[in-house]
Parts: structure tokens; sequence; C-alpha cells
């Protein structure tokens, strides 16, 4: 997720994958060459293979939206979530959201290769599963500074889950500053 706009009513995180259709026309070109020059068995194999791959896992990945909108005066939120034209939304108060909580995941490469270590933002909403991710970090300090900002900004507690232990650091919520 990206904060892509954040002002004293409201702060909006998308994520949009329709960024990757040039990718999915242009990773067509080097099939078709390797196709071209070299037709035997193999090939076919793995053209099919990558085919079925850019046919059908790629679209559906370009396809997914997701956007959570956070109402700051009225303190309501919106998410909207789902494959493109048939979005979901879950609406509700901040009443409703528990709070802005850190955690840490390993992220495995695709090699064999070590893991990495991440941090992700979640905005912990009482009534849902799986809760919306606000943000993925490489970097434990810029990941730290924006959990501390948006728990402020929203006046929400701040759950630290990196740790042993939860640590939970409480917000007052009123309409001041």
């Amino acid at each position: 997720m990206n904060l892509i706009q954040e002002s004293a009513a409201e702060m909006v995180f998308e994520e949009d994958y329709r960024m990757w259709a040039p990718v999915f026309l242009l990773s067509w070109i080097p099939f078709g060459w390797v196709l071209h020059r070299n037709p035997d068995l193999w090939t076919y194999l793995l053209f099919v293979l990558v085919v079925v791959f850019m046919c059908v896992l790629l679209p559906l990945r370009m396809m997914w939206y997701e956007k959570i909108t956070l109402d700051l005066q009225s303190r309501t939120f919106e998410i909207r979530r789902g494959l493109w034209p048939f979005l979901g939304t879950t609406s509700g108060g901040f009443s409703g959201i528990e709070g802005i909580g850190l955690r840490t995941y390993r992220e495995h490469s695709s090699s064999d290769g070590p893991s990495s270590k991440k941090w992700g933002i979640d905005l912990l909403i009482t009534a849902m599963r799986k809760n919306p991710q606000l943000g993925e970090y490489d970097e434990e300090a810029k990941a730290r500074e924006d959990f501390e900002r948006y728990a402020a900004v929203l006046k929400l507690p701040a759950h630290d889950r990196t740790g042993p232990t939860e640590r939970v650091t409480r917000r007052k919520s009123g309409s001041g500053t």
C-alpha cells in the first residue's frame, strides 16, 4: 500500500497494479524471439508454461485493487478491495479500529538465498479477519517513523508487535491535535 493523499481531513492509501500492463505486454517479446529462433520441444513446453502464467496469473494480479480512505474529521473508514470491477466495500467508524500495528516478518527470496526481514504497518480492525496493510518497509527506522506518525495523526493506539511481547501506546482521541 502507498499513502497517496494526506491532509487535515483524510488519509488515503492505495494499491493499484494496473501499472503492470506495459510490463505484461513487453514480456512477450523475448519469448516470441526465442520460439522463432529455436523451435524444439522444450522451447514449446516452456512457451506453454509461460503463456499460461502470463495469460492467467498476471492479468488477475493486474486487476487487483485496494484503497483505504480514513476520514479524520468524521472518524470513519472505507475499504474498497477486490478484482476490478467487482470491488467489495467495508466501512465503519474508528470505534471499530483497535489501533495501528507494527509487525516483522521474513520474506523469502525466489532463489535459495537468505530471506530478508520486512516491517509491516497494519490497520487493526476488530471485525476483519485479515487486517489491511498500510505499508511494507525494508528499513526499520522508516517503518517506525511512519508507524508513530500514523498512530498520532489517527489518534489510535500503537501496537508494537515486533518484540517478544506486544507494547501498546494509547493515544488520546478527541477533536484537538
